[in-house]
């Protein structure tokens, strides 16, 4: 992990760090996230639970790295949420698709025209667009496919300044708005294939079994775990496009649970 994204960002980890890795679930009210950052004390804290794919947490160990090496050895990306997290998914992205997910320029054009996307302006510094990859995961990829656009645009070198400052005028000669119209029109240029209707729908079961999983989790009941399982399931082939799974997971939650039914 600390390799691929060394090697995505053309820089070394200057420092040791510490990586944690938790064997269940994190206490409420952060049983949807996957992994933290701690980059001030140098710690990475991971779920490594049996759930997801080897792709997966490849993915995460390297996403969470990302943000560690980032500031470290780049700088404090100040106040922007969306490039600190852009960064992150950029730099771990290729561990998803090359565990079978959607490529992420294709996954991009699909969120883009699902509508599912806010503008970049309006969510730049809003935390609470990025709790987490299960609670948030378009605005994580889009904001990762953002980040590419901006390196194949202007240079690795380029985004290495823009990164601690924000200074997109400056550095590119455009503002983050006329940036971002300039990158969808890119994503609706391009034929992927996905049904985008078909995503938003998925998606948003996906995102209801979760909710409902986590709001009620007992620990002590089996039955959660094996819900929980299934739901996972599904959100790994609503990554991969599968659809048909996905739904297929959400409804095999519903038997475990007795849910909606």
């Amino acid at each position: 992990a600390l390799a691929r994204v060394e090697g995505a960002l053309g820089v070394t980890m200057p420092e040791r760090f510490e990586v944690l890795v938790a064997g269940t679930l994190y206490e409420r009210p952060n049983a949807h996230l996957r992994g933290l950052s701690a980059s001030n004390v140098r710690q990475v804290y991971v779920l490594h639970d049996g759930t997801g794919t080897p792709a997966d947490n490849a993915y995460f160990f390297a996403h969470e790295l990302a943000h560690l090496v980032a500031a470290h050895a780049i700088g404090s990306h100040g106040d922007s949420i969306m490039l600190s997290e852009g960064l992150a998914t950029w730099a771990a992205r290729s561990a998803l698709e090359e565990g079978g997910s959607l490529p992420q320029a294709d996954l991009c054009a699909a969120i883009d025209a699902a509508g599912l996307l806010p503008p970049l302006a309006q969510i730049e510094e809003e935390r609470e667009a990025f709790k987490g990859h299960i609670r948030h995961p378009f605005t994580y990829f889009g904001a990762g496919c953002f980040v590419g656009y901006l390196i194949d645009t202007y240079g690795l070198e380029t985004f290495r300044e823009l990164y601690p400052t924000s200074a997109y005028t400056a550095l590119t000669g455009r503002s983050l708005e006329e940036l971002d119209a300039a990158w969808r029109a890119t994503l609706r240029a391009r034929q992927t294939g996905i049904d985008a209707a078909r995503l938003e729908a998925s998606a948003r079961r996906v995102s209801e079994a979760y909710a409902f999983v986590f709001y009620r989790y007992d620990d002590a009941d089996p039955l959660f775990h094996e819900a929980y399982v299934a739901t996972d399931r599904a959100r790994v082939a609503l990554w991969m496009g599968d659809f048909d799974r996905a739904d297929a997971w959400v409804e095999q939650v519903h038997v475990i649970l007795g849910w909606g039914r």
